[in-house]
């Protein structure tokens, strides 16, 4: 186990080397688990959840839109099993088979940090749920096509040469937020089997990223998986939105159909570091009567609005109570995953 340790801390500061530092189906209610969490409830989070144009969204204080991490709060509420956020997702990828962080972004041509990790994990949330092949096609042909040099040399006789060039997912990050990892090809490669795609070379060897250095590596990563690096993170990560990343992570596997000793240790450290959040408490006991109380308890009511619809309380550190600012659609999330028959909407 020590030795595992040793080469997982190897595997992050190597990555850190790499990318730098940074309409609705009807709903299907089970048995009521609590009186107050009804389809009615949840109809009413959809409804008080504002939008961006046509998508899902949170907004600004001025009222404009916030849709920065949209694709990736679509992506989950696409799982949950909102049809209007499947097409959200669906509409943030470019013809050219690039994706943004929204449909806005998309028709923009936004052109700085237009993606990131983040977002990553969302669209592959979205293609395990809806099995978007073609679209899967075309984001890979895309990013084999992109790559960006994160470190330079200058050369005795070439001059400046690039020692170190990495797969983006978008062309203008200024800081590595869009490198593709190794750790994130692993993961993409497993989504990959799961859509039953062929693998691409990359996805079969994702340390090839490093080039002629990746032979000095190859006794790191030779058992280390995609669950033990984001177990690691867990426990590293700083609290907030980067643990929520690592919640999405357990619900991607999840909704795989993968279950392991590993993912629960993820989970039970999430719940450690973060005991408040509603959704680590999904994801480590399920939909249960006292998760519904609270869900209820902290969401907005008709008797009660917040003032501001800008907070996806989940991604949050417990300190913040960003449940007092929530968007709807973080309610509206949970409480789907509550009430549907199966916890996979898109079986």
């Amino acid at each position: 186990m020590r030795y595992l340790h040793i080469k997982l801390i190897f595997f992050m500061i190597i990555t850190l080397i790499i990318v730098g530092c940074k309409p609705v189906k009807p709903l299907e209610v089970q048995p009521v688990m609590d009186e107050s969490l009804t389809s009615t409830r949840i109809v009413f989070w959809q409804n008080y959840g504002p939008r961006c144009r046509s998508f899902p969204s949170k907004l600004h204080a001025d009222g404009s839109c916030d849709d920065g991490d949209a694709t990736l709060f679509n992506s989950l509420l696409c799982y949950a099993g909102s049809v209007e956020s499947c097409e959200a997702v669906k509409n943030a990828q470019g013809d050219d088979g690039r994706w943004y962080r929204s449909p806005r972004k998309e028709e923009l041509k936004m052109q700085k940090n237009s993606f990131s990790r983040d977002q990553m994990m969302g669209v592959l949330l979205y293609l395990v749920s809806t099995k978007d092949r073609a679209g899967a096609r075309k984001w890979l042909e895309w990013m084999e096509n992109n790559r960006k040099c994160f470190i330079n040399y200058v050369a005795p006789i070439n001059g400046q040469t690039c020692a170190v060039s990495v797969t983006v997912s978008c062309p203008d990050s200024p800081d590595g937020t869009c490198a593709v990892t190794p750790a994130m090809w692993q993961l993409i490669a497993e989504v990959w089997r799961f859509l039953d795609l062929p693998l691409s070379y990359r996805m079969e060897n994702p340390w090839s990223e490093l080039g002629d250095f990746a032979s000095l590596t190859s006794w790191i990563t030779s058992d280390i998986s995609t669950d033990d690096v984001a177990f690691i993170e867990t426990i590293t990560n700083a609290k907030g939105y980067r643990l929520h990343l690592k919640g999405v992570h357990v619900l991607l596997k999840k909704a795989m159909g993968k279950q392991s000793e590993k993912l629960d240790k993820i989970v039970g450290q999430l719940r450690q570091r973060q005991p408040e959040n509603l959704f680590f408490k999904y994801l480590d006991h399920g939909a249960n009567v006292q998760l519904a109380k609270e869900l209820v308890q902290v969401c907005p009511n008709p008797t009660r609005m917040v003032g501001l619809r800008n907070q996806w309380a989940w991604e949050r550190r417990d300190s913040e109570q960003a449940w007092n600012h929530s968007m709807g659609w973080d309610c509206y999330f949970l409480g789907r995953l509550m009430t549907q028959k199966s916890n996979g909407l898109h079986d």
